[in-house]
C-alpha cells in the first residue's frame, strides 16, 4: 500500500538556507584579498555547511520514505532524474568550456576515464576524478553512494536505538577510513571524501533524527546550526582549493 506525498517542513527549509549560506561564506572568503587572519579561519568554517546539507538530506530522505512507503525501486528512480540529467549537463557544459585542460585534480588532463567515472558518479572513489570535471562534483559522489544504501539503512534503523547505534558506528568508522584513504592517496593532500566516510557520521546523524520525537529533533538539529556538532573534523576529505 502506497503513502502520500511527504509533508513539506518548514524547519528543513531553514537547515538547507543556513548550509547555503555558509558555504557561500568559504567560497567568497577564498576571493576577498588581504582578508584579516581571523576573519578568514570564521569564514573557513562555512565549509560546515556542506554536513549540515548532508544532515538535511538524510532526514528529509527518511521522512520521504516512510510517507511514500512504495519502496526502493520508485525511490531510486526518483534519485537518479533529481541528480543525473543536471549533472551530466554540467558534465558537457565544463567539457566544453575548459576542455582536457590540466589542474590540480587531474596534472596528466581529462581522459575518457575520468569522464566515464564521473558520469557514472563513481568519480568520489580515486582523488584523480573526485573533482576535476565538474568542480565541486565531489558532494554528488558521496550524495549518490549514500543514496545506494539507503534503502539498506532502512531497513536497519527501524528504531531510534538501531538509528543511534549507526550513527556511532559511522564515527567509529572515519579514523580507519580517513587511514585508508591517506595511505592508498598519500599524494594528494585530502583522500576521496567518499572513502574518507568523514560525511558519513553527517548522514548518519541525519538517519537518527526521524526516529525521535519532533520535538527532540529540532532541539538536535538547532543545536548542529549552532556548532555544537560541528567541532569535528567531518569535513577533513573535502577538497579545500579553489578550484573545488
Amino acid at each position: 500500500m502506497h503513502g502520500h506525498t511527504p509533508k513539506h517542513h518548514a524547519y528543513v527549509d531553514a537547515l538547507r538556507g543556513w548550509a547555503i549560506f555558509a558555504v557561500l561564506i568559504v567560497h567568497t572568503s577564498q576571493h576577498v584579498p588581504g582578508i584579516e587572519a581571523r576573519a578568514f579561519w570564521i569564514a573557513e568554517e562555512g565549509a560546515r555547511g556542506v554536513q549540515l546539507f548532508f544532515v538535511a538530506s538524510a532526514l528529509t530522505l527518511m521522512l520521504s520514505w516512510r510517507s511514500r512507503d512504495d519502496g526502493a525501486l520508485p525511490f531510486y528512480i526518483r534519485r537518479f532524474f533529481r541528480i543525473a540529467p543536471m549533472f551530466w549537463l554540467a558534465i558537457v557544459g565544463y567539457y566544453l568550456l575548459r576542455g582536457a585542460d590540466r589542474g590540480f585534480w587531474a596534472p596528466g588532463g581529462l581522459t575518457w576515464w575520468h569522464i566515464s567515472l564521473t558520469a557514472a558518479f563513481l568519480h568520489g572513489w580515486h582523488p584523480a576524478t573526485i573533482t576535476s570535471v565538474v568542480p565541486g562534483g565531489w558532494s554528488i559522489a558521496v550524495e549518490m553512494t549514500f543514496y545506494a544504501i539507503f534503502p539498506l539503512l532502512i531497513v536497519w534503523c527501524s528504531t531510534l536505538q538501531k538509528a543511534c547505534l549507526a550513527f556511532v558506528i559511522s564515527l567509529a568508522l572515519l579514523p580507519l577510513m580517513n587511514y585508508l584513504g591517506f595511505a592508498f592517496y598519500d599524494t594528494f593532500e585530502s583522500p576521496p571524501p567518499t572513502i574518507s566516510c568523514g560525511t558519513s557520521g553527517s548522514f548518519g546523524f541525519g538517519t537518527s533524527c526521524p526516529s525521535s520525537s519532533s520535538a527532540l529533533r529540532r532541539i538536535i538539529l538547532f543545536n548542529w546550526c549552532e556548532g555544537k556538532e560541528a567541532r569535528g573534523h567531518a569535513f577533513s576529505a573535502a577538497p579545500s582549493r579553489s578550484s573545488s
